[in-house]
Protein backbone atom coordinates (compact mmCIF):
# COMPACT_ATOMS: atom_id res chain seq x y z
CA UNK A 1 0.00 0.00 0.00
CA UNK A 2 3.21 2.07 0.64
CA UNK A 3 4.34 2.05 -2.57
CA UNK A 4 1.00 2.73 -4.17
CA UNK A 5 0.54 5.74 -2.26
CA UNK A 6 4.12 7.28 -3.18
CA UNK A 7 2.97 6.51 -7.15
CA UNK A 8 0.33 8.96 -6.85
CA UNK A 9 2.16 12.02 -4.83
CA UNK A 10 4.22 14.29 -6.37
CA UNK A 11 5.95 16.22 -2.92
CA UNK A 12 9.40 15.66 -1.83
CA UNK A 13 8.92 12.50 -0.27
CA UNK A 14 11.86 10.98 2.08
CA UNK A 15 11.10 7.91 2.88
CA UNK A 16 12.61 4.85 5.54
CA UNK A 17 11.71 1.20 5.02
CA UNK A 18 13.64 -1.71 6.69
CA UNK A 19 14.07 -3.59 3.49
CA UNK A 20 16.18 -0.83 2.04
CA UNK A 21 16.70 -2.80 -1.71
CA UNK A 22 13.19 -2.27 -1.55
CA UNK A 23 13.58 1.30 -2.29
CA UNK A 24 16.19 1.17 -5.10
CA UNK A 25 15.07 2.92 -8.32
CA UNK A 26 12.24 4.81 -6.97
CA UNK A 27 12.63 8.87 -7.00
CA UNK A 28 12.91 9.36 -3.23
CA UNK A 29 15.16 10.43 -0.48
CA UNK A 30 15.39 7.51 1.74
CA UNK A 31 16.44 8.08 5.40
CA UNK A 32 18.88 5.78 7.68
CA UNK A 33 16.27 5.26 9.76
CA UNK A 34 12.78 6.14 11.42
CA UNK A 35 14.73 9.20 13.92
CA UNK A 36 16.32 10.81 10.75
CA UNK A 37 12.83 10.46 9.00
CA UNK A 38 10.91 12.09 11.45
CA UNK A 39 13.43 14.87 12.05
CA UNK A 40 13.30 15.60 8.13
CA UNK A 41 9.34 15.67 7.67
CA UNK A 42 7.03 17.55 8.92
CA UNK A 43 4.04 14.72 7.67
CA UNK A 44 4.96 11.41 8.25
CA UNK A 45 2.67 8.72 6.52
CA UNK A 46 3.11 5.34 8.59
CA UNK A 47 2.36 2.44 5.70
CA UNK A 48 3.09 -0.38 7.61
CA UNK A 49 1.49 -3.77 9.36
CA UNK A 50 0.21 -3.27 12.26
CA UNK A 51 2.52 -6.37 13.43
CA UNK A 52 5.28 -4.25 12.77
CA UNK A 53 3.98 -1.39 14.90
CA UNK A 54 5.06 -2.20 18.68
CA UNK A 55 9.05 -1.93 17.56
CA UNK A 56 8.19 1.56 14.98
CA UNK A 57 6.39 2.96 18.01
CA UNK A 58 9.47 3.07 20.96
CA UNK A 59 11.76 4.66 17.70
CA UNK A 60 8.66 7.36 16.74
CA UNK A 61 9.16 10.52 18.76
CA UNK A 62 6.97 12.73 16.50
CA UNK A 63 6.20 16.05 18.76
CA UNK A 64 4.09 18.28 17.19
CA UNK A 65 4.12 16.68 13.79
CA UNK A 66 1.44 15.14 11.26
CA UNK A 67 1.11 11.73 11.63
CA UNK A 68 -0.96 10.25 9.04
CA UNK A 69 -1.80 5.80 9.92
CA UNK A 70 -3.09 3.34 7.20
CA UNK A 71 -2.65 0.52 10.25
CA UNK A 72 -6.43 -1.79 10.36
CA UNK A 73 -6.75 -1.74 14.28
CA UNK A 74 -4.36 0.49 16.00
CA UNK A 75 -6.59 3.17 17.85
CA UNK A 76 -5.62 7.11 17.69
CA UNK A 77 -4.72 6.92 21.33
CA UNK A 78 -1.98 4.49 20.72
CA UNK A 79 -0.49 6.48 18.07
CA UNK A 80 -0.72 9.33 19.65
CA UNK A 81 1.54 8.14 22.24
CA UNK A 82 4.57 9.44 19.61
CA UNK A 83 3.36 13.32 20.42
CA UNK A 84 2.31 13.55 16.96
CA UNK A 85 -1.42 15.08 15.66
CA UNK A 86 -2.61 11.58 14.29
CA UNK A 87 -4.88 11.25 11.29
CA UNK A 88 -6.24 7.77 11.20
CA UNK A 89 -6.99 6.42 7.80
CA UNK A 90 -8.52 3.18 6.01
CA UNK A 91 -7.97 3.43 2.63
CA UNK A 92 -8.19 0.68 -0.20
CA UNK A 93 -5.58 -0.44 -3.04
CA UNK A 94 -7.78 1.25 -5.79
CA UNK A 95 -5.74 4.86 -4.48
CA UNK A 96 -3.30 3.66 -6.64
CA UNK A 97 -5.60 4.13 -9.69
CA UNK A 98 -6.45 7.59 -8.11
CA UNK A 99 -10.05 5.60 -7.39
CA UNK A 100 -9.79 4.86 -3.42
CA UNK A 101 -12.15 5.41 -0.63
CA UNK A 102 -9.86 7.32 2.09
CA UNK A 103 -11.90 7.15 5.43
CA UNK A 104 -10.38 9.17 8.10
CA UNK A 105 -10.56 10.78 10.86
CA UNK A 106 -8.39 12.82 13.22
CA UNK A 107 -7.30 13.24 16.72
CA UNK A 108 -7.38 16.89 18.50
CA UNK A 109 -5.15 19.82 18.13
CA UNK A 110 -5.45 19.84 14.36
CA UNK A 111 -5.03 22.87 12.37
CA UNK A 112 -7.47 24.25 9.55
CA UNK A 113 -4.47 24.24 7.59
CA UNK A 114 -3.26 21.20 8.71
CA UNK A 115 -6.62 19.15 8.08
CA UNK A 116 -6.91 21.20 4.44
CA UNK A 117 -2.74 20.03 3.84
CA UNK A 118 -3.75 17.00 4.15
CA UNK A 119 -6.88 16.63 2.70
CA UNK A 120 -5.32 18.06 -0.08
CA UNK A 121 -2.82 14.94 -0.52
CA UNK A 122 -6.07 12.46 0.36
CA UNK A 123 -7.74 13.52 -3.10
CA UNK A 124 -4.78 12.75 -5.02
CA UNK A 125 -5.52 9.27 -4.05
CA UNK A 126 -9.24 9.15 -4.40
CA UNK A 127 -12.76 10.15 -2.61
CA UNK A 128 -11.79 11.08 1.37
CA UNK A 129 -14.44 10.46 3.47
CA UNK A 130 -14.53 11.70 7.00
CA UNK A 131 -16.28 9.27 9.71
CA UNK A 132 -15.65 8.60 13.75
CA UNK A 133 -13.49 6.32 14.72
CA UNK A 134 -15.24 3.63 15.81
CA UNK A 135 -16.99 3.24 12.27
CA UNK A 136 -13.32 2.34 10.67
CA UNK A 137 -13.28 -1.43 11.33
CA UNK A 138 -16.79 -1.15 9.61
CA UNK A 139 -15.26 0.21 6.59
CA UNK A 140 -12.54 -2.09 6.76
CA UNK A 141 -15.23 -4.71 5.69
CA UNK A 142 -17.00 -2.38 3.33
CA UNK A 143 -14.11 -1.19 1.38
CA UNK A 144 -10.63 -1.32 3.24
CA UNK A 145 -10.90 -5.42 2.62
CA UNK A 146 -14.48 -5.23 1.09
CA UNK A 147 -13.03 -4.48 -2.27
CA UNK A 148 -11.26 -8.11 -2.04
CA UNK A 149 -14.80 -9.43 -1.39
CA UNK A 150 -16.15 -7.44 -4.98
CA UNK A 151 -13.15 -8.27 -7.09
CA UNK A 152 -13.58 -12.37 -5.45
CA UNK A 153 -17.41 -12.19 -6.62
CA UNK A 154 -16.10 -10.55 -9.82
CA UNK A 155 -13.40 -13.67 -10.32
CA UNK A 156 -16.03 -16.26 -10.09
CA UNK A 157 -18.09 -14.69 -12.96
CA UNK A 158 -14.99 -14.53 -15.20
CA UNK A 159 -13.97 -18.08 -14.68
CA UNK A 160 -17.97 -18.56 -15.50
CA UNK A 161 -17.33 -16.40 -18.73
CA UNK A 162 -13.95 -18.05 -19.72
CA UNK A 163 -15.68 -21.65 -19.37
CA UNK A 164 -18.18 -20.04 -22.02
CA UNK A 165 -15.67 -18.89 -24.65
CA UNK A 166 -14.85 -15.67 -23.27
CA UNK A 167 -11.19 -14.81 -23.10
CA UNK A 168 -9.53 -13.27 -20.06
CA UNK A 169 -9.28 -10.18 -21.45
CA UNK A 170 -12.89 -9.49 -22.54
CA UNK A 171 -14.35 -10.93 -18.87
CA UNK A 172 -12.09 -8.39 -17.12
CA UNK A 173 -13.28 -5.68 -19.56
CA UNK A 174 -16.48 -6.58 -19.63
CA UNK A 175 -16.73 -6.64 -15.19
CA UNK A 176 -14.64 -3.54 -14.99
CA UNK A 177 -17.05 -1.56 -17.09
CA UNK A 178 -19.89 -3.63 -15.52
CA UNK A 179 -18.78 -2.64 -12.12
CA UNK A 180 -18.00 1.33 -12.66
CA UNK A 181 -21.83 1.27 -14.00
CA UNK A 182 -22.72 -0.52 -10.71
CA UNK A 183 -20.82 2.00 -8.78
CA UNK A 184 -22.44 4.59 -11.04
CA UNK A 185 -25.96 3.61 -10.11
CA UNK A 186 -25.28 3.37 -6.61
CA UNK A 187 -24.46 6.47 -6.61
CA UNK A 188 -27.53 7.71 -7.50
CA UNK A 189 -30.13 5.20 -6.02
CA UNK A 190 -30.97 2.83 -3.07
CA UNK A 191 -30.72 -1.32 -3.29
CA UNK A 192 -33.86 -0.98 -4.52
CA UNK A 193 -32.60 -0.75 -7.92
CA UNK A 194 -31.98 -4.53 -7.88
CA UNK A 195 -35.46 -5.00 -8.35
CA UNK A 196 -35.94 -2.52 -11.54
CA UNK A 197 -32.99 -4.91 -13.27
CA UNK A 198 -34.82 -7.74 -12.27
CA UNK A 199 -37.79 -8.12 -14.13
CA UNK A 200 -40.34 -10.29 -13.18
CA UNK A 201 -39.72 -14.09 -14.83
CA UNK A 202 -36.72 -13.11 -16.73
CA UNK A 203 -32.93 -14.13 -16.05
CA UNK A 204 -31.92 -11.23 -13.45
CA UNK A 205 -34.40 -13.08 -11.25
CA UNK A 206 -33.32 -16.19 -11.90
CA UNK A 207 -29.69 -15.57 -10.76
CA UNK A 208 -30.84 -14.23 -7.69
CA UNK A 209 -32.78 -16.78 -7.20
CA UNK A 210 -29.49 -18.70 -6.91
CA UNK A 211 -27.65 -16.65 -4.91
CA UNK A 212 -30.48 -16.50 -2.23
CA UNK A 213 -30.59 -20.63 -2.58
CA UNK A 214 -26.36 -20.19 -2.05
CA UNK A 215 -26.47 -18.18 0.93
CA UNK A 216 -25.12 -14.88 -0.54
CA UNK A 217 -26.67 -13.16 2.77
CA UNK A 218 -24.98 -15.14 5.40
CA UNK A 219 -21.73 -15.67 3.87
CA UNK A 220 -21.11 -11.59 3.46
CA UNK A 221 -22.73 -11.61 7.00
CA UNK A 222 -20.21 -13.96 8.28
CA UNK A 223 -17.36 -11.70 5.80
CA UNK A 224 -18.51 -8.57 7.35
CA UNK A 225 -18.00 -10.43 11.30
CA UNK A 226 -14.82 -12.27 10.60
CA UNK A 227 -13.71 -8.83 9.21
CA UNK A 228 -14.42 -6.50 11.91
CA UNK A 229 -13.44 -9.19 14.67
CA UNK A 230 -9.80 -9.22 13.51
CA UNK A 231 -9.80 -5.51 13.93
CA UNK A 232 -10.99 -5.43 17.67
CA UNK A 233 -8.32 -7.98 18.26
CA UNK A 234 -5.95 -5.77 16.59
CA UNK A 235 -6.84 -2.89 18.77
CA UNK A 236 -7.03 -5.26 22.09
CA UNK A 237 -3.21 -5.71 21.47
CA UNK A 238 -2.12 -2.55 20.14
CA UNK A 239 -3.55 -0.11 22.65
Amino acid sequence: MGRAILSRLNERVIVYDTRQDALKGLPVTVAKDNTELVARSHCIILAIKPQAWPPVKQELKAEGKLLISIMAGVPIASLMKTGAKVCRVMPNLALERGEGLIAHCFSTGWTQDEIAYVLKLFMKLGRPLEVDEAALDTITGLSGSGIAYLLAVMRALAEEGEKRGLSAEQTRTILAQTARGAGALLEHNDFSIIEKIASKGGTTEQGLAALKAHGIDAAFRDVMQRTIEKCAALSRDFR
